[in-house]
């Protein structure tokens, strides 16, 4: 699918391009939780194959612990999503890449997120372990 306008990493998406929007984050609560992949041993599920960073569970549901995640340093808004791109596609669920940038539960184990239809709401960090493209995924473009 090909985005038009936008800026830098971020091309931006015509409504009409996207699926579900009120079943689409476009932005949240985020940090570099890089250092994290010491104490989560499955830190790397849903990561592409960045050298070094591949799990082998790129597809999910993942094992990853939200709830433990340390935060390094917050970058607002901006992160990885799990499953998607490819080595190098400038995906950075891993913490290969911009220190593991990714949504970051730091409210009593939520995280709160705006959606591409403009509602905002707490989600429960478990919403970030289920399969791409499942019924119950929010960070993939789908119809589901």
């Amino acid at each position: 699918m090909e985005f038009g306008g936008g800026i830098a990493g971020f091309p931006g998406a015509k409504m009409a391009t996207i699926y579900a929007p009120a079943n689409l984050v476009a932005y949240a609560d985020a940090a570099a939780v890089g250092s994290s992949r010491n104490i989560d041993p499955n830190f790397e599920d849903g990561s592409p194959g960045w050298t070094g960073c591949s799990s082998g569970n790129e597809n999910g549901p993942y094992n990853f612990n939200p709830d433990i995640w340390r935060e390094d340093w917050s970058v607002d808004w901006d992160f990885g999503v799990p499953g998607s791109g490819t080595p190098n596609s400038g995906e950075d669920w891993g913490s290969c890449r911009n220190g593991g940038r990714r949504p970051m539960p730091r409210h009593f184990k939520q995280f709160n997120a705006a959606f591409a239809d403009g509602h905002v709401k707490a989600i429960p960090s478990a919403r970030l372990k289920v399969a791409p493209m499942s019924r119950e995924d929010i960070l993939h473009n789908h119809s589901n």
